[in-house]
């Protein structure tokens, strides 16, 4: 929470209110309660079962809450029934208006539309005074406002949210519960707010608005009845929300009115548009994976449609149709990706026939794949053999432009380390995932931001084979690696990662009672 403050100020006296709000006590007794001495650690959880006390933050933020209102001489407070995130911003408008009438804002234009304009600036955000200029321009109330009654909005709003260094004209209300709480009730009034803002936003706002949106709809105080909107809204621009909302889907813990939006969309697209939206996906979401199997699956039709007429359509197919394989073998239908897989294969292989240059990397990419489809229906022979024909492409290759292909032999030496376990070829298998890691490493080096999930999952493999060598003190250094890369990943996409650092932990966990276990036995780690 920026700008309105719980600081008494110089010379006065500050105070904590005793607002009863836990067993019949106030907040200096209940400190008291969590540091005594010797305080039974049971009666220390059960203090803080109560509404406003469910974690750190919450504590924090009710203790604010509370502070404020026993500052206003309301010592009763508003209670919880609204939620400390309801409280909250009831004390930053008091700021928010005494700072508009600072500047001049206030009788001149609305508190409505103030309000709005704040909204806009929590829900797009603008890197740049130009798009935030642009962004307010968009807000019912200023529209038709000169230029500098804008400029001035722009001002205040960045009073009140000072930006870090780097140029942004505003930061945004904090912690992200409070903006979302905030930006979740306005939205709840007016609905059609964000298609007026989305409309003139550049990409990286879009995935802003929808990602906030998200998660906004997702606070339980709304019980779902923002996810309608929310899918309205990308259904209503998806020729510009449909990518957006792809990428926000990956950032929410709850994409559940995204994904819907996107299985609208995906009927109403253009192939062009459909196979942009798949060159987006990401490498790996359990969340995206139905949708993203539904996609690809309407892509490889109309390919295999377009390449029975006309030649220049057999790459697109054969693309198409690794990909939807890759995607079946992540829902578990292992059948039918084997089946896409193959015919990936095949046609792959007549491409590479008449322009090697062009096609042997798809093919070693495909062979990888099918590798992998063969060996989830315990095929393990001509999985090895898939395998193994995919590396030495890719050797070829690499020897030729190595900074082309090192990618693709880093992921296919991933690959034969997991067929050659398979086979009980142990130390062979630990040999390809060093590699493996070893080029993952370079490559993370020079583009952390490409290859650090990669490298990531190439240390998990070599942990993965120490322990089925008993060497769990060296699997240990690299799970504990793995999982600093996975923790850092998920701040950025918590859909993504947060299930990769846990399940870490859980091989973490594994290692230290092998480590500790007198005669360790011989395994080749969980699951």
């Amino acid at each position: 929470m920026t700008g309105s403050s719980a600081s008494t100020g110089s010379g006065r006296r500050a105070f904590t209110p005793s607002r009863p709000m836990c067993l019949g006590c106030g907040w200096p007794a209940l400190a008291r309660r969590l540091t005594a001495p010797g305080a039974d650690a049971a009666l220390q959880r059960a203090a803080l079962q109560h509404p406003g006390l469910e974690g750190v933050l919450t504590l924090h933020m009710t203790a604010l809450a509370d502070l404020l209102d026993a500052a206003r001489g309301d010592a009763d407070g508003r209670g919880d029934a609204d939620g400390v995130e309801d409280r909250l911003p009831a004390h930053e408008r008091r700021y928010w208006t005494a700072a508009a009438t600072a500047h001049g804002l206030l009788p001149s234009l609305s508190p409505g539309t103030l309000t709005d304009a704040l909204v806009a600036a929590f829900l797009l955000g603008a890197g740049t005074r130009d798009l935030a200029d642009a962004l307010l321009g968009r807000v019912p109330g200023l529209a038709d406002q000169p230029s500098d009654r804008r400029r001035a909005v722009r001002e205040w709003i960045g009073a009140l949210y000072p930006p870090p260094a780097g140029g942004r004209p505003w930061d945004s209300l904090q912690p992200d519960r409070l903006a979302e709480r905030l930006v979740g009730r306005h939205l709840e009034r007016d609905p059609g707010l964000a298609h007026r803002l989305a409309r003139g936003a550049t990409e990286s706002q879009a995935v802003q608005l929808l990602t906030v949106y998200s998660r906004a709809a997702a606070h339980p105080v709304f019980d779902r009845r923002l996810d309608p909107s929310l899918t309205e809204l990308c259904l209503a621009q998806p020729e510009f929300l449909a990518g957006p909302a792809v990428d926000a889907a990956t950032r929410t813990s709850t994409p559940g009115p995204l994904l819907d939006a996107l299985h609208g969309i995906a009927e109403r697209l253009p192939r062009a548009r459909l196979e942009e939206l798949a060159d987006r996906l990401p490498e790996a979401s359990h969340r995206l994976a139905p949708w993203a199997a539904r996609l690809t699956r309407r892509l490889a039709d109309e390919h295999r449609a377009w390449a029975r007429d006309d030649p220049d359509g057999l790459p697109s197919l054969a693309t198409s149709l690794h990909n939807l394989g890759v995607w079946l073998g992540r829902l578990g239908r292992h059948d039918d990706a084997l089946a896409a897989a193959t015919e990936a294969v095949d046609a792959q292989r007549e491409l590479a026939r008449t322009s090697p240059q062009d096609h042997l990397p798809e093919l070693a990419n495909a062979l990888n794949s099918l590798s992998i489809d063969l060996a989830a229906l315990d095929r393990h022979d001509d999985a090895l053999t898939a395998a193994t024909e995919a590396v030495g492409t890719y050797r070829e290759l690499t020897d030729a432009l190595p900074d082309a292909h090192l990618p693709g032999l880093a992921m296919s030496l991933h690959t034969l380390s997991n067929r050659l376990a398979e086979r009980g070829r142990e130390e062979e298998a630990l040999a390809a995932a060093t590699e493996s890691v070893a080029v993952y490493r370079g490559l993370a080096g020079a583009r952390p931001e490409g290859y650090l999930a990669d490298l990531a999952m190439g240390l998990d493999l070599v942990a993965l084979r120490l322990s089925g060598l008993g060497r769990y003190r060296e699997a240990r250094s690299a799970i504990t690696e793995m999982i600093a890369i996975w923790r850092e990943l998920a701040r950025e996409r918590p859909g993504v990662h947060e299930g990769r650092v846990r399940r870490g932990q859980e091989f973490l966990n594994w290692l230290a009672i092998k480590i500790l276990s007198p005669r360790p036995p011989r395994g080749r780690g969980p699951g």
